[in-house]
């Protein structure tokens, strides 16, 4: 198995020398670039003014399709879902985009995004009022357990206020489904007005416009006596089918690049106030093991031109110091770098390239020396415009005069722009299947009448 990243690189002392890889011989075969992507352990990451997610998929982490949410065509919704509260509150993207009741929409775990122009705003759809409408309640109750709405014709001579009013009164008549439902702050936004309530001998049930609440009174295989849990709109939607036909079916990825990459030659990370040049390194320096050499001075970063270049859909690599005869180096404070940050490259024709770091929340980036993951996943070959950084951490071994980890950093490309800030179009083509025929994803790749995969 090949060895990790780097027995002596970059260290505390000045030897222009140290190494990169140390002990690592690098076949081309690592770098020559074979179609294995740099996709390991992350699940979602940025695209062009959004993201895309794989998690609602359901299947492993090796799966590559997905869902994109985005700002695309002047529908905010990768900026509404942000507001609303992004994962924690709407769970993951589960759709792609499509049209509801005439207005854009996009299925998220806990409901269904609207687009409302006129309020320029996105909402959640109501969708159990909507499930109703269509003729679902008999469905709702016999295989949910969820109670129809109450008569709304009581409803009829009250203002909203008085509406509002009566309808919280249903919470009353259970205090664990009650202080669930208040304990969320936006919970007019998330979960509507209450609907109606209902008891049977395993669960107490309140229906709200955009929820389910239920509170057990027994045990369940999928839930402990005296617990609620919540049934949200978007995969009660989903289950009914009452979504468009294939706006479930996952998106293969999309891969963003420029049609002129550029040998980078400047790095700037506005969040460290980082404006490093770039020093370049060939095949003709590897060390005489094999591994990649470290930058000669502090304040440079490397990068590897057998590597890819900056907008190429590839995995550029770079690594800089993190000290320097007793004072901070180059990349000193990379480990403040968290997902979203900016870093951009600066090419050769003056073009900036910005990418977003990504997978900071989701990979461990700081990697001991023994733990030795597959290097591959770090350095080699990346159908996708992306960027490695990486740099020492830890703590100094004194003997082995190494750090005893490695900070890595990775991003992915979101905008190009000229030197005189005017964007630059990005090609976008979808991920070859080449690249992901051996992923959780293969039994969804279109396919010819022999069942082989279809290019």
């Amino acid at each position: 198995m090949l060895p990790f990243l780097p027995s002596g690189f970059p260290g505390r002392v000045a030897r222009a020398t140290v190494s990169l890889v140390a002990g690592l011989t690098l076949s081309l075969q690592t770098l020559a670039l074979q179609p294995t992507p740099a996709l390991a352990h992350v699940p979602d990451y940025p695209v062009p003014a959004g993201h895309f997610f794989t998690q609602a998929r359901g299947l492993s982490g090796d799966s590559v399709t997905g869902y994109a949410i985005s700002d695309a065509d002047g529908v905010p919704f990768w900026s509404e879902y942000k507001r609303l509260g992004g994962i924690r509150l709407l769970g993951y993207p589960a759709s792609r985009r499509f049209i509801w009741n005439n207005w854009a929409a996009q299925v998220v775990q806990k409901g269904v995004l609207v687009w409302h122009p006129e309020r320029t705003r996105v909402e959640l759809a109501l969708v159990l009022d909507d499930l109703s409408s269509a003729g679902y309640d008999g469905w709702l109750r016999e295989s949910k357990g969820i109670p129809a709405p109450f008569d709304q014709n009581e409803e009829r001579d009250l203002t909203y206020d008085q509406v509002r009013e009566r309808r919280l009164k249903f919470l009353d008549g259970n205090a664990q489904v009650k202080q669930r439902f208040l304990a969320e702050r936006n919970w007019l936004d998330l979960y509507g007005l209450p609907v109606s309530f209902d008891e049977t001998d395993q669960a107490w049930v309140l229906r709200t416009q955009r929820a389910v609440f239920q509170y057990w009174k027994m045990d369940v295989p999928w839930a402990r006596k005296g617990t609620v849990t919540i049934a949200h709109g978007g995969d009660i939607a989903k289950e009914a089918g009452l979504l468009p036909a294939g706006v479930l079916e996952p998106e293969v990825p999309t891969v963003f690049r420029v049609e002129n990459p550029e040998k980078p030659t400047r790095m700037v990370i506005p969040k460290l106030r980082v404006d490093a040049p770039i020093a370049t390194f060939g095949l003709d320096q590897l060390e005489k093991d094999g591994s990649l050499p470290a930058p000669k001075r502090a304040e440079d970063v490397a990068w590897y031109d057998y590597s890819g270049r900056a907008g190429e859909a590839n995995n550029a690599v770079f690594a800089g110091h993190v000290d320097w005869q007793g004072r901070s180096a180059v990349f000193s404070r990379i480990k403040e770098l968290v997902d979203g940050d900016h870093v951009v490259l600066v090419g050769d024709n003056g073009t900036k390239f910005t990418y977003e770091v990504l997978g900071c929340s989701d990979v461990e980036c700081h990697l001991p020396m023994s733990s030795r993951p597959d290097v591959d996943e770090f350095i080699g070959f990346s159908a996708f415009s992306h960027l490695t950084m990486i740099s020492c951490e830890g703590e100094w071994d004194v003997i082995k005069k190494d750090y005893s980890h490695r900070r890595i950093v990775r991003a992915r490309l979101v905008s190009v722009s000229t030197a005189k800030d005017e964007p630059v179009r990005l090609i976008a083509e979808q991920l070859p299947y080449d690249h992901w025929i051996f992923t959780a994803d293969a039994a969804d790749l279109p396919r010819d009448a022999d069942g082989n995969p279809r290019r």
